[in-house]
């Protein structure tokens, strides 16, 4: 029964770093007051929406072309402050796509600036694991 906790755990984390809107701190919360031991579910929730939030940003990649056309419809301040913000922070701004609402159009941009890629996912990485961290330590205290 806690392998299904898991998966669940899992597909709920890489949803919610989709643009499906969708709580997997609920998730893991559920499985934390149920038992679960906290530093698997951090593992599964963490590696779940990491690899969601990369596949925003593959498809940022993939969608190069799109993204340049949508980015000429924003007016030229915001596109050359976003820019600039990548310029300057590069892969690291990835710290950001755990941020409700605007993190996956983080990753996709990240991904359709051309940012590396394995600096991206370690920064997302970090971002996901110290939001789910933060979870993790709140839950069994109000549990």
């Amino acid at each position: 029964m806690e392998a299904i906790g898991f998966l669940v755990l899992f597909a709920s984390s890489f949803l919610a770093a989709t643009v499906v809107p969708f709580s997997s701190e609920a998730v893991l919360a559920a499985m934390l007051l149920n038992g679960g031991d906290p530093f698997a579910c951090l593992v599964v929730a963490t590696v779940g929406n990491t690899l969601g939030g990369m596949t925003g940003y593959g498809l940022g990649r993939w969608g190069r072309r799109a993204f340049k056309e949508k980015r000429s419809e924003l007016n030229e301040a915001r596109q050359q402050r976003w820019l600039g913000f990548v310029e300057h922070y590069g892969s690291v701004a990835a710290l950001g796509c755990w941020l409700p609402g605007v993190g996956d159009f983080i990753a996709v941009a990240l991904g359709a600036l051309n940012t590396r890629w394995l600096p991206t996912l370690v920064w997302m990485a970090i971002g996901k694991v110290a939001r789910y961290a933060v979870v993790v330590g709140v839950i069994p205290a109000i549990g």
